[in-house]
């Protein structure tokens, strides 16, 4: 049986290959599946809308406009910007919609393109990681190989794609902010209820369209698959995946067609107010689907029902509310990822991904936006737990093996949290195994981080580790139940930097953090800024199934009632009698940013990066 996956556009915060994919493609092919994987997220960002002929489609769309107009909005590229928005229809005078994003009394008013699209990216936590994208081509070189028609300057579109190639190569951030007005403007929905959604899915899209037409031709010309898999990892994706599946259904009707991902686990309690989903998907698949989606094509291949498989989630089971995640399988017997067919030469870094955990072995912090606490309590990595030696035989040869066959040796972690016991693995593997490669993981503060484990870390391949500290304020700390106290942060943030370990430390404004708790926190930063290479400071976001959204009141806050079928899972609307609103918040910040080890962090919806 044949199996298409694909990671559909639009967002833009990847930054490597998102492991899932991969991890599916292995475990599909052992199961004795003919499987083919494709990134059209990365595709459609650098090979795409990198090149002059996306901007050339999108001008296409302007109404007619005065060229002396344009001419003087591309004097400046802020002017320019402001200029596109408004012919892709944005209005400064017009709400964001119904539903609309948002606890901070946004003026919608102000005649600045940027200030909803800094709204909407809080609420999918996506402004982060645009810039590293590297884009292809020079629009300048571009620009003069366009017909002549296109280079008329009596032209206002002319006059646009010239100002577009001059900012393009002079401006660095120009191109990053292009292709936010192109996502929340000309891809975004008016909100995430699922009537917003699908209309967004409907509406025809000039660079959208012929970019799916042209990879589903090109992918069905040799054979049509029986299952073809979207994954979901962000809301941002929702809106095109949901045009790709209709798209799909119309091209080989008989295919089934699959969707998972993170977004379909957070989702999950949800996708019974939603039945419209399954208009466009025969089955959504919650949670690790490595099993559930080889059970799921064995049933396709036998033409047995799948209504009823562990973890399969159809109409029917949503309406009824089975939606519960299956089982996952031990981490040493699920296959290691394959990266074929993806094009690993467009993501900003040059990194894979390592499964060293599962889940969050402390699990309690009541701020948490990232643990589903169900299925962590079963099935996280106790701290005590150690990788078999089976398993670390196969990392050594999956490390190996991509090496070899990518050119690549750095990895990242793809763990909630990996454990002082688990990092020690890794560093003897490497060194035993002369493996010479280096990794960067997510971690928790211990009173483990002495300096000679220190030490021990950065000769096993360790170049950064990051961790949450959340507040330097032990009273907090308490309150929120992170199981930390300042004095152990600080004596490992010293530890780290004597051994030459790079650091994020992560700042989190939470509902009822009095402001001068996080005011102290700040300056705590500043005044150790000689340990701390980064600092990311984000605000809280209410996540679908985590700890905060099942108990609310440990925060103060209050999920906005009726709004079931939002699927913004990642940011939940809510109410906070004791919460900063983002002017403030930012007023804050701003005041230390010049003490502030900034290595990459949203105030207020903007972003500071490196």
């Amino acid at each position: 049986m044949q199996i298409d996956l694909v990671f559909p556009p639009f967002d833009y915060s990847v930054l490597v290959p998102e492991v899932g994919l991969p991890v599916l493609t292995a475990n599909l092919r052992r199961g004795g599946f003919e499987v083919r994987q494709a990134d059209w997220n990365v595709e459609f960002l650098v090979r795409e809308l990198g090149r002059l002929s996306g901007p050339a489609r999108l001008v296409e769309r302007f109404p007619a406009g005065s060229v002396e107009e344009w001419r003087e909005a591309a004097a400046q590229p802020s002017r320019l910007l402001t200029a596109i928005a408004r012919a892709l229809g944005w209005n400064p005078a017009r709400p964001a919609g119904p539903g609309r994003p948002g606890r901070s009394g946004v003026d919608d008013s102000a005649a600045d393109p940027f200030e909803p699209i800094r709204v909407i990216e809080r609420r999918t936590q996506k402004s982060c990681h645009l810039r590293p994208h590297q884009i292809l081509g020079d629009w300048r070189e571009e620009f003069e190989r366009l017909p002549s028609r296109w280079r008329d300057p009596r032209d206002f579109r002319s006059v646009v794609l010239a100002g577009l190639a001059r900012w393009g190569a002079r401006d660095p951030d120009f191109r990053a902010r292009l292709l936010r007005l192109l996502q929340h403007l000309h891809f975004a929905p008016a909100s995430y209820r699922m009537e917003d959604l699908l209309a967004a899915a409907d509406r025809p899209d000039p660079l959208l369209d012929p970019f799916y037409a042209a990879r589903l031709e090109a992918l069905f010309a040799t054979r049509t698959p029986r299952i073809f898999g979207i994954a979901l990892w962000s809301p941002l994706q929702l809106a095109p995946a949901l045009r790709l599946a209709r798209s799909v259904r119309r091209l080989i009707p008989g295919a089934m067609l699959v969707a998972g991902g993170a977004w379909c686990s957070y989702a999950a309690p949800r996708l019974g107010a939603v039945p419209e989903l399954f208009d466009r998907f025969d089955a959504v698949l919650p949670g690790e689907a490595e099993t559930s989606f080889v059970a799921l094509a064995r049933a396709a291949t036998e033409g047995q029902p799948v209504a009823g498989l562990p973890g399969v989630v159809d109409r029917e089971a949503a309406l009824a509310g089975r939606t519960s995640s299956p089982t996952p399988r031990p981490l040493e017997a699920i296959a290691l990822p394959e990266y074929d067919d993806l094009p690993l030469d467009l993501y900003p870094e040059r990194k894979l991904i390592l499964r060293l955990a599962r889940g969050c072995y402390w699990g309690r912090c009541a701020v948490c936006s990232h643990v589903l606490p169900e299925t962590n309590r079963h099935h996280a990595s106790p701290k005590e737990a150690r990788l078999t030696k089976g398993h670390l035989r196969a990392l050594a040869g999956h490390i190996r093996r991509v090496g070899e066959r990518h050119g690549i040796r750095q990895f990242t972690t793809a763990d909630n949290l990996v454990s002082p016991g688990v990092m020690q693995q890794l560093c003897e593997l490497n060194r035993r195994e002369g493996l010479g490669f280096t990794w960067d993981s997510l971690a928790r503060f211990h009173r483990e981080y002495d300096l000679e484990f220190c030490r021990m870390l950065v000769a096993g391949g360790c170049t950064r580790l990051d961790l949450g500290l959340e507040v330097a304020d032990d009273a907090e700390l308490r309150r929120i139940h992170k199981g930390l106290q300042l004095e152990t942060a600080l004596r490992g943030l010293r530890n780290l930097h004597r051994a030459g370990v790079g650091v994020m430390v992560f700042v989190l404004d939470y509902p009822g953090l009095p402001p001068e708790a996080l005011e102290r926190t700040l300056e705590w930063l500043a005044e150790h800024r000689e340990l701390v290479p980064a600092v990311s400071i984000s605000r809280f976001h209410l996540a679908c199934g985590t700890r905060p959204w099942r108990e609310p009141d440990a925060l103060g806050i209050r999920p906005v009632p009726g709004r079931d079928r939002d699927l913004n899972v990642f940011d939940l609307e809510y109410t906070a009698e004791s919460a900063l609103d983002d002017a403030a918040f930012a007023a804050l910040v701003r005041r230390h940013a010049d003490r502030l080890p900034l290595g990459g962090f949203v105030y207020g919806g903007e972003e500071r990066g490196e």
